[in-house]
């Protein structure tokens, strides 16, 4: 949200990372906080690179958090999915803009940017109580998201096989 950022630093917090999470700025964020920042290197000295933050993967698929997180999703995607058709025949904007929010945070975690990108633009409609547009938002990011849930179906498929 507009302002987030500023605030909680202003509230005294090292760093700020919004959602949907992206690794690069995690890392970074994390990489600040614990090696600190560099120093500022004198004429006469190189300064040495920075060591690599040992806080490991950042988002492991590979373990059994990607079986908790793809079960959650293949779970509540379809529900939001429905509060979202249900806000926009009702000509809820609220409803629009909750539902693609949780949507927007829920795919970018599995790397949907596409998916993510319009249920923000599906969110911002909501926010700004302007659905003309939404249904056709909505049958674009259905699409992405089906493609999403089908992979990540076939994901836990496999696991469950193996």
């Amino acid at each position: 949200m507009h302002g987030d950022k500023e605030r909680c630093i202003a509230t005294g917090m090292d760093g700020y990372v919004s959602k949907p999470i992206r690794p690069d700025e995690l890392k970074a964020a994390l990489a600040k906080i614990t090696v600190g920042p560099p120093e500022d290197p004198t004429p006469d000295s190189t300064p040495d690179p920075a060591p690599e933050p040992s806080f490991g993967k950042l988002l492991d698929l590979s373990a059994p958090m990607r079986g908790q997180m793809v079960e959650v999703f293949l779970r509540t995607a379809p529900r939001y999915m429905n509060e979202l058709v249900e806000a926009m025949d009702s000509g809820n904007a609220e409803g629009v803009m909750f539902a693609a929010h949780t949507l927007k945070g829920s795919v970018g975690y599995f790397g949907a940017d596409r998916a993510s990108e319009l249920a923000l633009e599906l969110e911002t409609k909501g926010r700004e109580n302007d659905l003309v547009s939404a249904p056709i938002l909505f049958a674009q990011m259905k699409a992405e998201i089906d493609r999403v849930l089908a992979e990540l179906r076939e994901v836990a498929w496999d696991e469950l096989a193996a």
